[in-house]
């Protein structure tokens, strides 16, 4: 169990994330598309901004989940839930998608562990 003790160890914490996380969601996905993926456009405080109208219109289809060690947040998820394409045979179904992002911290250790 060596991932298991490193997380006991940290302290990771993983909720439910809500709008009065939308600072700590923000800044993991800033820091995802635009120091791993180099997008560019706009600011951090625009992006803030945008982010939060989009949570709020968002919030019944996509269920943010954010991870912190200690109060440092560290990774983040999304549960997005909405109504499959219907065909011949599936009515009022559902379908459920996850996306996670985990912030590679300085000291080398991940949620995942070493790295």
């Amino acid at each position: 169990m060596k991932y298991a003790s490193i997380i006991a160890q940290e302290a990771l914490h993983i909720k439910a994330a809500a709008l009065d996380d939308v600072s700590a969601l923000a800044t993991l996905r800033y820091q995802w598309r635009t120091g791993e993926r180099g997008e560019e456009g706009l600011s951090f405080s625009a992006f803030t901004d945008e982010f939060r109208l989009w949570m709020e219109i968002h919030s019944a289809s996509h269920v943010p989940f954010l991870g912190t060690e200690g109060s440092e947040p560290i990774a983040m998820g999304w549960l997005a839930i909405v109504d499959r394409v219907p065909g011949p045979s599936i009515s009022n179904d559902v379908q459920a998608t996850c996306r996670a992002f985990t912030w590679q911290k300085p000291s080398g250790h991940g949620v995942s562990g070493p790295h």
